[in-house]
């Protein structure tokens, strides 16, 4: 047996090997020398197998970026293959309340009887004994008893909680289906309302690729049998250009090939067009009542001026297309840009500068759920407590706050009806091109906190409504969970608190006094 040996391993590879010698110096010699080799193996293998992890993912990228070009050019085709008609019924929730699962045991009566004395010889002596056993087995038993009594109520507690937690799902589920079938008479009764809610429905099941996001806002002009589409378009920063990926050992490191400036402006022009003609073909298609005889599209993009740095709207595409000849054209085989020149469209003469073109038909930004209502601050003093007033009167009363609010910067606020205003109390409408827009206002007088549910359905209307902005007031307070959700979004909570100092900033002494429970 040699005077040195070691077995040392590999941590790379895993190889073993056994490092013997009678000489120290040898010894460690020998151990140096395997170790060094194994390094610079590991070295060479970790390179070639990072050189072929990049081959791998340049390839993995290329392969993407194609598809991505590819989908980009066939937006219109996709949906030729779909029916772009809403099936209610699919709309609807079938789903079965789960079954009651109860998974305790009922108590064992062997169990409790087992941890009696059991029966001896010497009871024949002993009388007592016989007496000690049975009193002990007696009180197994009413142990028994007593623990089953305990299952019982537990299981007819929980049979309870399940019961009334099915018959809860039942009602929301009953509700649900309600709704659609509300819906479904109202659109087929060519309620305008309703046409709009449905093709909501329809441009959300439209589906495109990831990188493109579309925004729409609709309104019905019955007398016109006209549906006018405002569609915020991609811009052309937020689509993807590249079409290869290389990779350089070397360096470690990828390199990109994009598209051409040209190839680039000639691919966001087809986006562009197809995403116009398609849109109108939805319309056209899932609309299956006589409401819709003209469909009126303006293609919107937000982007940054690169003069100026500021945001910018442009309109860039314009058109108005009749049923009867769009749905004479062979949309297969169209090109989507000289289909917008057919329709007689407005568009930028280069859609990649954004040129603005003057709409055909605008959406008017007045509201069908708007009422007019008479201003009622003017009445208000400290004796009126606003977390008790009518609640109708508390909505117009926050409406006049914010019209004094913005007072002199041509905002108008408007209150909305009681009933389908989809959460709106109260519209802003600002017309500053830059920092304006929509913004919609939930009026809540609570007594109670406001939980972060009320702000999740305000963020939802803020997203349906195509607000830049929600504002939620109430005459008691916010949550942790509340504040902690409106946190980076287009969301303003506006607390009792706020609210009074609000109204003192206008010269208005009110008070808010929570009911105490």
């Amino acid at each position: 047996m040699a005077n040195y040996e070691e077995r040392i391993q590999d941590t790379y590879t895993g190889e073993i090997a056994i490092i013997k010698s009678n000489d120290w110096y040898i010894f460690n010699q020998k151990k140096e020398n395997k170790l060094a080799s194994w390094e610079k193996r590991g070295h060479r293998l970790h390179k070639q197998q990072t050189k072929e992890e990049g081959l791998e993912e340049a390839n993995r990228l290329t392969n993407e970026a194609l598809e991505n070009i590819k989908n980009m050019k066939n937006i219109l085709k996709y949906t030729l293959g779909i029916d772009d008609k809403i099936n209610w019924e699919s709309l609807k929730d079938y789903k079965k309340f789960k079954q009651f699962k109860f998974d305790l045991q009922p108590p064992d009566l062997n169990s409790y009887l087992l941890q009696a004395p059991r029966w001896s010889i010497f009871e024949y002596i002993f009388k007592s004994i016989t007496i000690k056993r049975k009193a002990i087995l007696e009180e197994k038993r009413k142990e028994h008893e007593l623990a089953m009594e305990r299952f019982n109520k537990n299981k007819e507690r929980k049979i309870a909680e399940y019961e009334l937690e099915k018959k809860q799902f039942e009602k929301l589920q009953e509700k649900h289906n309600k709704e659609v079938e509300d819906l479904k008479s109202r659109f087929e009764k060519n309620e305008p309302e309703a046409i709009e809610e449905y093709l909501d429905l329809v441009f959300s099941k439209s589906k495109y690729p990831d990188f493109i996001t579309l925004s729409y806002d609709l309104l019905f002009d019955e007398s016109r049998k006209t549906i006018i589409v405002n569609v915020e378009l991609p811009d052309p920063d937020s689509l993807p250009k590249e079409v290869d990926y290389k990779y350089i050992a070397s360096r470690d490191e990828f390199t990109t090939k994009v598209l051409k400036k040209k190839e680039f402006s000639e691919l966001y022009e087809e986006v562009i067009s197809q995403i116009a003609i398609r849109t109108v073909h939805e319309i056209f298609e899932s609309v299956y009542t006589n409401s819709i005889d003209f469909v009126v599209l303006n293609g919107y993009v937000n982007s940054i001026d690169k003069k100026t740095g500021n945001d910018t709207i442009a309109c860039i595409v314009s058109i108005q297309a009749e049923r009867e000849y769009f749905n004479s054209l062979n949309l297969t085989k169209i090109s989507a840009k000289e289909c917008i020149k057919g329709l007689k469209g407005l568009i930028a003469s280069e859609f990649i500068n954004l040129a603005p073109v003057k709409p055909i038909l605008n959406l008017n930004r007045e509201d069908r759920r708007i009422i007019e209502s008479e201003a009622v601050i003017d009445d208000i003093d400290s004796n009126n407590n606003l977390a008790s007033m009518d609640w109708q009167k508390f909505e117009t009363l926050v409406r006049d706050i914010f019209a004094k609010e913005f007072a002199g910067e041509g905002v108008d606020v408007k209150v909305t009806q009681a009933s389908r205003d989809a959460g709106v109390d109260a519209i802003i409408f600002d017309p500053d091109p830059i920092k304006g827009g929509k913004f919609v206002i939930q009026a809540k007088r609570y007594n109670n906190i406001v939980g972060v549910s009320a702000v999740r359905d305000l963020f939802g209307t803020v997203m349906n409504e195509g607000a830049v902005k929600g504002i939620l007031v109430t005459t008691s307070n916010f949550g942790k969970d509340s504040i902690e959700f409106a946190k980076d979004k287009p969301l303003t909570l506006i607390s009792g608190a706020h609210l009074v100092h609000l109204f003192n900033k206008h010269g208005y002494n009110v008070n808010i006094k929570i009911k105490q429970k």
